[in-house]
């Protein structure tokens, strides 16, 4: 196995599946409406031997009635794994079935991995081995007198130990931000690191936290303020470039003066975008620093401001205690910290 982009992907038979898919007179077409896959995908297993993940593997296995390690040529044996009968193996401390099990349910690793939005600086790696640790969990506790589908059951386990993982992280961040703001000259207050905002839910405090950073304390009494991870290189250019990866320190208003790099929303957009506001009569218009976007003209009822944007935390080359400073981008603004 091996993991290109973070996703499990394996090398399958090709011919396997070509043989299997004859036998039953089908297509390429009929057994791509099967595993709701694409022809030309189906096409690239089968004769020039792609690598697909493992959720799909399952699903050409499903659809074919075989189990996945006979298309990986791991067996001989095409017969799907009898589900029942090797979880009371492995009750019974069979290493053999248990195996087999895990093998066989790890598809939803993937699956749960795939329905996670990876916080920055997490591995989609990390989170594959932290799931099948799930797995292995759910399957030494699997009771099937619950009632509960096993296939059910493993996939809140799985998800259950991944998100628990991810609030750990999340977690530390706080408490690595909390020891350096007990080191700073100036008291400084916490505030969440929101990774966007939703064109169809623009409340900054129902977004993902993906981390925390501080502000001097005596901005607090002057507004209220959030930030937000940056993506994109829409305002890399002027005196202060803000680059895909910054943090950005924005006070919550509706308004915002000209020539201001404010958040806002748009009628096109599906998240908040960082723009410079310049009001002409009944429109604005929103430029971005980086001249390969063009600008924006929009009427006035039709934008949606959240805030200006008063400060920009990175990453200094030769950074020490693994601060972070944010330039002055705002009355007071003067120094910061952020938890990595």
């Amino acid at each position: 196995m091996r993991l290109p982009g973070g996703l499990l992907t394996l090398r399958v038979y090709g011919d396997r599946i070509r043989k299997l898919r004859e036998q039953r007179g089908w297509s390429l077409q009929d057994l791509a409406e099967r595993c709701h896959l694409s022809r030309t995908f189906l096409h690239d297993i089968e004769k020039r031997g792609k690598a697909p993940s493992i959720e799909s593997l399952e699903r050409i296995a499903q659809a074919l009635g075989v189990s996945t390690a006979y298309l990986l040529g791991e067996t001989d044996d095409p017969a799907p794994p009898n589900i029942d009968e090797l979880l009371d193996r492995a009750k019974k401390g069979d290493q053999v079935a248990r195996d087999m099990l895990i093998e066989h349910f790890l598809p939803l690793v993937a699956q749960a991995v795939r329905s996670i939005d990876v916080p920055p600086g997490v591995e989609t790696k990390d989170l594959i081995s932290i799931g099948v640790v799930g797995l292995v969990r759910g399957l030494d506790s699997y009771d099937p007198a619950r009632g509960i589908p096993v296939r059910e059951y493993l996939l809140r386990r799985i998800r259950c130990e991944i998100e628990g993982h991810l609030r750990a992280i999340s977690h530390s961040w706080r408490e690595r931000v909390q020891e350096l703001l007990e080191r700073q000259a100036i008291p400084l207050i916490p505030i969440p690191i929101f990774r966007a905002i939703r064109a169809d839910d623009p409340s900054p405090y129902r977004q993902e936290v993906v981390g925390w950073t501080a502000i001097p304390s005596y901005l607090g009494g002057s507004g209220e303020f959030f930030a937000l991870q940056v993506r994109g290189d829409s305002m890399m250019g002027g005196k202060k470039p803000i680059s895909d990866g910054d943090v950005v320190i924005v006070r919550r208003q509706s308004w915002a003066p000209d020539g201001q790099v404010a958040l806002v929303l748009w009628p096109g957009t599906t998240e908040a975008q960082l723009r410079r506001i310049y009001q002409r009569g009944d429109s604005v218009i929103l430029y971005a620093d980086n001249q390969a976007y063009p600008p924006e003209i929009v009427p006035v009822r039709d934008l949606t401001i959240l805030g200006v944007v008063v400060g920009i935390q990175t990453m200094p080359a030769a950074a020490e205690d693994d601060e972070q400073y944010f330039t002055d981008g705002g009355p007071g603004v003067r120094r910061g910290v952020v938890a990595k």
